[in-house]
């Protein structure tokens, strides 16, 4: 992998922060802009989950992401299931699926193999609430 083209990404994302004035923009505008900024969170999630997997080291993921100790070590997890589960790995990739999103069904994953094939069209159709809901009952049947 080329890391310059991660480094592109961060400099244009860097510009954009900086022109950015919410107040100035129509409604419209601001919803494609959210999507777009969500968006770029959502594939960043999955190379942030991934090279979790890579490293195994949850105090470090922590520590480099801003997030708890038990968050980091939720994206570990998360990254160590999407090695064996495709369709949750490839919605992670594509941006379809947010990596709150990916942890849920990871932990289910983990309890009932191939539940994530299910629970990815759950999260790309249903607030977060159903897909937790959903998860939560895979994991305790």
């Amino acid at each position: 992998m080329d890391s310059a083209l991660i480094d592109q990404a961060i400099a244009l994302l860097e510009k954009a922060n900086a022109d950015l004035q919410p107040e100035l923009l129509p409604a419209p505008v601001a919803r494609r802009l959210l999507a777009s900024y969500a968006r770029v969170e959502k594939l960043a999630g999955f190379g942030v989950a991934a090279l979790a997997r890579k490293l195994d080291d949850a105090s470090h993921v922590a520590r480099i992401t801003g997030v708890s100790a038990g968050k980091a070590t939720a994206v570990v997890a998360t990254g160590k299931t999407m090695s064996h589960a495709d369709d949750l790995s490839a919605a992670l990739q594509h941006g379809t699926i947010s990596l709150d999103q990916a942890g849920a069904i990871a932990a289910a994953e983990q309890s009932a193999p191939g539940a994530a094939t299910e629970l990815v069209a759950v999260a790309e159709t249903e607030p977060f609430r159903v897909l937790k809901d959903r998860a939560r009952t895979t994991r305790l049947e």
